[in-house]
């Protein structure tokens, strides 16, 4: 998102000289963005269906297995494609920009998670996974029906009903949305043991030196010659503030939001230890975070049971 914004303002303010028989940079964005919008409007609008083509399915349209199999929206996507570039580019965000060894690393792991782990843990029942979808992300009662959350919640305090979950059934989650979950806490706290054990060192060094402000790269100097800095206390009387605000909306109105005060400090917390973590990966690999899990197990139109 930040290159297309640099790319659109770049195409917008900077004076650019056409060459002879060929195209300004404003003129080739506009052209390359209408022709986005013509390729991308056809999936979105007129002709859903070819954002996943599955064979499979149409081959043995009454078997269940078979849908499971070959489904590209609700099952693992065996001898289907898509025409659409956005669900074809969706787990990365834009192959252009991301390094070769994280599409084949990301590609790896798709391979590990989505034909080995998810379809062995589906078929042996683990977690009693054949009640549910093999993808999805609802959450389901021990009937296999979609949870019921009326059910269990407090109409007044729209807290916990625990007389009435007993009676009623336990979440359970489909086992995409197990791994979901599971992968997605990995990842974050791998992120602190690979950044600690191979880039801890220099990365301290350099918070210790942007912090004393001695050593700044070269886009740095060159604002520095034409803008003044921002004073520190100006973050300040915005952060500090703006801290306070959110535990008053939180342990005011009676309570109603349900969140603490300690848990907005936490959280708080929680992206001062993990940011640092982030861009690093974010330098690195070019991703903030994987999308696989997410793009996988996306919430399908429609489950098949």
């Amino acid at each position: 998102m930040c290159n297309f914004l640099f790319i659109f303002i770049r195409a917008l303010h900077e004076q650019d000289k056409r060459p002879k028989g060929g195209l300004s940079r404003y003129q080739f964005f506009c052209i390359a963005t209408a022709a986005i919008f013509a390729y991308n409007i056809i999936p979105f609008y007129f002709f859903p269906s070819i954002s996943a083509l599955s064979f499979v399915c149409w081959i043995w349209k009454d078997s269940i297995t078979a849908q499971q199999i070959g489904s590209g929206m609700n099952g693992l996507g065996i001898g289907s494609f898509s025409l659409d570039w956005m669900m074809t580019t969706s787990f990365i965000g834009s192959p252009l920009v991301v390094p070769s060894f994280v599409i084949f690393n990301m590609l790896f792991g798709y391979i590990v998670v989505a034909y080995i782990i998810l379809p062995f843990s589906y078929w042996s029942n683990a977690f009693e996974a054949r009640k549910f979808p093999m993808v999805s992300t609802n959450i389901y009662d021990s009937t296999g029906h979609k949870y019921n959350i009326s059910r269990i919640l407090d109409s007044n305090t729209l807290s916990l009903n625990q007389e009435a979950y007993d009676k009623y059934s336990k979440v359970y989650f489909t086992t995409s949305l197990i791994y979901s979950y599971g992968f997605s806490f990995a990842q974050y706290t791998s992120s602190i043991s690979q950044i600690a054990l191979f880039n801890g060192r220099s990365l301290w060094q350099q918070f210790k030196k942007a912090y004393k402000d001695d050593e700044q790269d070269v886009h740095s100097r060159l604002m520095k010659q034409n803008y003044e800095s921002v004073p520190r206390w100006w973050f300040y009387i915005i952060f500090f503030p703006m801290i306070g605000m959110a535990i008053l909306v939180c342990e005011g109105f009676g309570g109603q939001i349900q969140l603490r005060y300690w848990e907005i400090l936490l959280a708080c917390a929680l992206v001062l230890v993990f940011l640092p973590m982030e861009t690093v990966l974010q330098a690195i690999s070019g991703l903030v975070r994987t999308h696989l899990y997410n793009e996988l197990f996306v919430d399908p139109v429609e489950p098949i049971i």
